[in-house]
């Protein structure tokens, strides 16, 4: 039986983002069929290649560089022999030919390697967001409902997510099933997906985050095709900097919170100073109510007119909400630019 694998030791602890961009490469190349294998043991770990060696399919090993000598040493039998990789891999031939087996140091980016190594096959994804993995999976097995399809979810987090699958499905009929939650039909970021929006209708956009850490400004202007649009970013650390900023100060209440009346206020003035076609004010709440009843808020628009969101933090870690609120953000912007760019054509 065919089994295709990834083999994983290091002495510093799982990898858990090189797993994660494993598993991305190898659905890119439409591989839905590997399982993974994590060794803390070095001896299991020597004792699991050397059973795979006789196995079919393909097997990829990755462990610290200073293991893989001592790893060939050992797991080498007659008949076996080893190719350099462009000078830093391994690949393992055998007589038999049956068996297609590389070491790559995991220090290393292995996409390097294994562009020539694994086969390639056509693969189909989209980009979806404010959905469950439940949902998308119960979606997807109505869609695979008379055919074979074979599909792979990857959650990026709780409500981002990215599926993979091995048949072409009509545009119409993944819109059908997932409405706006379908933000594009390939593997794009949602301020990848604002940033083409923006600038294919010719659209302008400034930002101003008070509690995000210059998360929010960060997302936009890592962006490439985004940075040129971007007209002003401004960061607030305290309230004093948003009342210098020309925000009312009945506005701002007694507890100094940035609620949802200063944001389309920053917005107003916003617009006005950088001449934007289109403006975004966010606050994050930092802190966290067993209640929900704390907010987070974001308010988007342009001249015509104002639309503001609130968000409830879900999970204690404020990193990952944070991270959520951006999303949350981006994804709001997303619906509002398609919404204004098809009123416009």
């Amino acid at each position: 039986m065919k089994q295709n694998k990834v083999l994983f030791y290091t002495e510093n602890g799982l990898f858990i983002d090189k797993i994660q961009k494993m598993e991305k490469f190898l659905l890119s190349r439409g591989l839905f069929d590997f399982s993974f294998n994590y060794f803390s043991d070095f001896q299991e770990f020597e004792k699991k290649c050397k059973d795979e060696k006789d196995r079919e399919g393909f097997t990829v090993v990755l462990c610290e560089n200073n293991k893989i000598d001592a790893l060939l040493e050992d797991i080498k039998s007659d008949g076996d022999s080893f190719t350099l990789v462009k000078e830093q891999a391994v690949k393992l031939e055998r007589n038999s030919g049956l068996k297609n087996m590389i070491f790559v140091p995991i220090e290393l980016a292995f996409e390097d390697f294994l562009e020539e190594f694994l086969p390639k096959n056509e693969v189909f994804v989209c980009s979806l967001y404010w959905i469950s993995r439940k949902k998308i999976k119960e979606k997807f097995d109505i869609l695979k409902n008379g055919f074979d399809l074979e599909y792979k979810i990857i959650s990026e987090t709780r409500d981002l997510h990215k599926v993979y699958f091995s048949k072409f499905l009509e545009q119409e009929r993944l819109e059908f099933e997932f409405g706006d939650c379908l933000y594009s039909d390939k593997d794009e970021s949602l301020a990848k997906r604002c940033a083409i929006l923006l600038k294919d209708n010719d659209l302008s956009i400034s930002v101003a985050e008070h509690c995000l850490n210059g998360h929010l400004i960060g997302m936009f202007a890592n962006e490439n095709e985004l940075k040129p649009l971007l007209t002003q970013s401004l960061l607030f650390l305290n309230t004093d900097q948003i009342k210098d900023f020309g925000v009312c100060d009945d506005l701002i209440d007694e507890q100094q919170a940035v609620n949802h009346k200063v944001l389309f206020d920053m917005a107003k003035n916003l617009l006005k100073s950088s001449k934007s076609d289109i403006v975004v004010t966010a606050s994050f709440e930092e802190e966290y109510s067993e209640n929900n009843d704390k907010r987070s808020y974001v308010t988007l628009g342009d001249k015509e007119k104002f639309y503001q969101y609130g968000f409830v933090r879900l999970g204690k870690d404020k990193q990952e909400s944070l991270v959520e609120f951006c999303d949350y953000i981006l994804y709001r912007l997303y619906i509002y630019l398609k919404q204004k760019t098809n009123l416009k054509n």
